[in-house]
């Protein structure tokens, strides 16, 4: 389908290579917290459910790294260059 919405393909961070153990989670100790209710949709005679789980996290490497032997750079995350 057709959107206006998009921008045109080919900027920074359009395409992505993601090595999800490159990246370090951490979640709260406590149960996600859950809601219900039924006056949301009382006229309708639903009942409304909602689940709030907090997460963060960083990347493992702060910047990519040079092997000893090579030129190339690695890294657990790659962006597509912008286009000129």
């Amino acid at each position: 389908r057709f959107s206006e919405q998009c921008a045109t393909l080919g900027d920074l961070g359009d395409v992505q290579l993601v090595n999800p153990k490159g990246y370090y989670a951490a979640t709260r100790q406590n149960a996600p917290a859950y809601a219900e209710s039924i006056h949301l949709f009382f006229d309708y005679n639903i009942k409304a459910f909602r689940w709030i789980f907090r997460i963060g996290g960083q990347p493992h490497l702060s910047a990519p790294v040079t092997p000893n032997k090579g030129s190339s750079t690695r890294s657990h995350f790659v962006t597509l260059a912008a286009r000129t």
